[in-house]
């Protein structure tokens, strides 16, 4: 009889704004349902604020200069 386990891993990405990027390239590629996109920490909306296919991360508008941006992603897996 074979087991399957779940491996959960929680991801940190962050980016500074510049005012004019709006494209950003995560390491993973994620569902967009377990992503949380804050800028200075205000938490961001999907498809309001931002949107996601696979790995890149795109903005409606650029994040203002000097803001942080944090993405945090999960990624599960069965190993």
């Amino acid at each position: 009889v074979s087991q399957s386990r779940i491996s959960i891993v929680a991801d940190n990405h962050a980016f500074a704004g510049d005012g004019t990027t709006t494209i950003y390239t995560l390491s993973q590629s994620y569902s967009p349902a377990i992503l949380t996109v804050s800028i200075d920490g205000l938490v961001n909306t999907l498809t309001e604020d931002y949107t996601v296919s696979t790995n890149q991360l795109t903005f409606v508008s650029a994040p203002p200069s000097s803001s942080n941006i944090l993405v945090k992603g999960i990624r599960i897996t069965l190993i």
